[in-house]
């Protein structure tokens, strides 16, 4: 069985999507370098990913943090019905109701601005999500959420470096930890 492999550069984040989609009759699709923030997941609906880490003594609390929120992320309900409604905003929101559809980036500023009537919030796709573990804990006990993108993370890619594994492992429960590749 011959595999046939198409080496791309996307050139801007814009053209990734025609990228894909341009590769026909590829049985996989090995992305390195090119590819180096998380946002551009996105661009591929349904898209299955794996989360890569450099792990050191000075970020270890923040790769918990991001750990422990994309494994609540991952727990949040997919309404995908609200893909092409969201992708077509020409504002970055359209509030209808108690519902906030979001398009762009979910912060804190815009936590704030969220009118008292507004109970639900659908957000695009969990690339969207610029907060921490507590503000999203916190988010979710204020307001029903909704992505409207499938999230697919397969696991973590974790590069250590001076640290012993079990210390960095012993802050996560067994469940979690069968997600780590080393």
């Amino acid at each position: 069985n011959d595999i046939k492999i198409r080496l791309a550069s996307s050139g801007t984040n814009s053209t990734i999507s025609e990228v894909i989609n341009n590769l026909k009759n590829v049985d996989y699709i090995l992305i390195d370098g090119s590819f180096d923030r998380i946002t551009q997941v996105s661009a591929f609906r349904d898209s299955f990913f794996y989360y890569v880490f450099k792990l050191s003594p000075s970020n270890i609390d923040d790769i918990y943090d991001r750990i422990m929120l994309l494994e609540l992320i991952k727990k949040t309900e997919v309404k995908t019905e609200n893909y092409d409604f969201i992708s077509k905003l020409k504002d970055d929101f359209l509030i209808y109701n108690d519902m906030l559809y979001l398009k762009g980036a979910l912060t804190n500023l815009k936590i704030e601005k969220i009118p008292k009537n507004v109970k639900k919030l659908i957000i695009s796709d969990f690339t969207k999500v610029f907060l921490n573990f507590k503000e999203y804990q916190k988010l979710l006990s204020n307001f029903k959420v909704f992505f409207a993108s499938n999230f697919n993370l397969l696991g973590y890619v974790i590069n250590y470096y001076d640290l012993n594994r079990k210390d960095f492992e012993k802050r996560f429960n067994p469940e979690i930890i069968k997600n780590f590749i080393y």
